[in-house]
């Protein structure tokens, strides 16, 4: 009795109700001290039968359980793939903001040595001032795109990398 009740996955209250009988009883038929009512017999035979048609049934057909297990499983999956997708489109964008951030500040670089120069030769063609101006308005472009954010930058790539990877290897892990 006590394995066909935890095979149905019922406590001993709910199969006592079932069988129409008290827990206590059922709890001391179980473990061998007392017999159960004939009533309750046909009862635990009708269960008994009920559980290997349920066996075979779950053999052969999708139950219900498990027909909502494949439609959530199946949502899921599309929700991962359609994040997989979007993370391709933030690594192309990332992949080309990193490239022109690489570029603009090797720029950057190369117009802050010609202004270094024109500060170190007194020429009066260029306005000290005007100079100094170029030279701040240069370093605060060069913050924009300074090797710190790249390396920021590059992070967010390799984050977006793995989760795309990740994604993928979810939803391709139930096609095998």
């Amino acid at each position: 009795m006590k394995e066909l009740r935890n095979r149905l996955q019922f406590s001993q209250q709910q199969m006592a109700l079932l069988l129409g009988v008290s827990r206590s009883a059922l709890a001391l038929y179980e473990n061998g001290h007392r017999s159960l009512p004939t009533h309750a017999l046909i009862k635990a035979g009708e269960l008994e039968l009920l559980s290997k048609q349920k066996r075979a049934k779950s053999n052969r057909a999708v139950t219900p359980a498990k027909e909502q297990d494949l439609a959530q499983y199946r949502e899921v999956t599309a929700q991962l793939e359609q994040l997989a997708s979007n993370t391709a489109s933030d690594i192309t964008r990332t992949e080309r903001e990193l490239a022109r951030m690489q570029e603009l500040h090797e720029c950057l670089v190369k117009r802050l040595e010609v202004i270094d120069l024109l500060t170190v030769q007194d020429t009066p063609v260029f306005s000290k001032q005007l100079v100094e101006q170029l030279k701040q308005d240069t370093l605060i472009a060069m913050a924009a795109c300074c090797p710190a954010r790249q390396l920021l930058m590059e992070h967010k790539l390799l984050v977006l990398k793995s989760a795309k990877k990740t994604a993928l290897q979810l939803c391709n892990r139930k096609k095998r």
